[in-house]
């Protein structure tokens, strides 16, 4: 089993159309409690799948869990909750910082709305630290961080073929070849940065931090210019201050949310209808979609063309929640999801969907 503090959300959202088991578990009581719950999980997806997978099927898919079951090594060392997500290719174990409900599904692909959540909180980015003669890499998870990696300068002016020149004046060699040291941290930033698609923050030496900003081919590069040097024990304060200042953000952007609601609502680009919304979301017409946070809607839904049917509760594995499915759906064609609590949603609607500008809703193709 994979475990890791990464959560590949690429992955997870595009894995579909065979046996899933999602399992989170809120780390309320230590190893004791995290093993017994994850018992537990075993023994609700060995019901779940009886009848649905053959015996062997069933011991394969299983057996990575099991596995987990009698380490104590993996369980001594996890301080947050946990998720596991397990299908016939992968099995992989996140320890998540933050409290979640205690779940179980089979279904026919992985429930992500808990995640989705924390991304919304922009909990998990990487920090990118420019000391005077070396570039930190950082990966934040809630306020957990670790170094990934580092790149030394004096190691890249040694390769470019300078390393006669800096040693009567580093800062002036670093300061000639700065265009070509900001490359080459660009591209050894690239695998970090394209496989967890996050954002990066970057901070440090001011000139350093001006180059690489001006030069960096990734989207989400966001300058920190509260502090004017680094040092890689500044780390702790570097993460704070981003912490208090996406708490900003966040309420900033559920004001917007809620005003770029009414002005669609008035141009009659909004669908509460879940069959409606179903049908945009599968033509890749939903700018935005609105999810209450404490709603769960079971059925099935056909991602291809639209279709869906609503179930009181899970019925089987082909059954997941449709605000978790439809949410999947409209990220895949490129659309933006939003979670709020359910009494932030307009008129405690559990899911409106937002449209782009240019398409006009059927239900207003149908009264013309």
């Amino acid at each position: 089993m994979l475990f890791t503090k990464y959560i590949p959300m690429d992955y997870l959202i595009k894995s579909e159309n065979s046996l899933h088991l999602t399992c989170y578990i809120n780390n309320s009581g230590g190893p004791v409690q995290l093993k017994k719950q994850l018992r537990q999980a075993i023994q609700e997806f060995k019901n779940a799948l009886d009848g649905v997978a053959l015996p062997g099927e069933i011991e394969n898919l299983l057996a990575p869990l099991e596995d987990l079951y009698t380490s104590s090594v993996i369980f001594n060392s996890i301080k947050g909750s946990v998720g596991i997500f397990r299908n016939k290719d992968k099995s992989i174990m996140l320890e998540l910082p933050y409290e979640v409900e205690n779940i179980n599904i089979t279904a026919t692909s992985f429930h992500v709305k808990p995640l989705l959540l924390w991304e919304q909180a922009k909990k998990r980015y990487f920090i990118l630290g420019l000391e005077e003669s070396i570039a930190h890499l950082y990966y934040v998870n809630g306020s957990d961080y670790i170094e990934v990696g580092s790149m030394s300068f004096v190691d890249l002016l040694d390769n470019l073929g300078d390393a006669s020149t800096f040693k009567s004046s580093l800062s002036q060699a670093i300061s000639d070849r700065r265009n070509e040291i900001m490359d080459s941290v660009n591209k050894w930033l690239q695998e970090h940065l394209l496989r967890n698609n996050i954002d990066l923050y970057v901070t440090g030496e001011n000139h350093l931090r001006k180059r690489f900003l001006w030069r960096c081919t990734y989207s989400k590069a966001y300058e920190v210019e509260y502090f004017e040097r680094f040092k890689a024990k500044m780390t702790g304060s570097v993460v704070n201050w981003i912490d208090g200042h996406n708490k900003k953000i966040q309420r900033a952007d559920i004001t917007k949310i809620k005003y770029d609601y009414k002005r669609a609502k008035n141009a009659n680009k909004t669908i509460s209808n879940i069959f409606e919304i179903a049908k945009s979301a599968a033509s890749g017409e939903v700018g935005k979609l609105l999810i209450a946070k404490e709603k769960n809607i079971f059925g099935k839904l056909k991602k291809d063309c639209g279709s869906l049917v609503i179930h009181y509760s899970q019925l089987d594995h082909q059954d997941d929640d449709l605000l978790d499915d439809l949410a999947q759906l409209v990220l895949a064609k490129g659309g933006q999801v939003v979670i709020l609590p359910e009494d932030e949603m307009p008129k405690n609607e559990p899911v409106i969907a937002i449209l782009h500008d240019e398409v006009v809703p059927q239900s207003l193709l149908y009264v013309s």
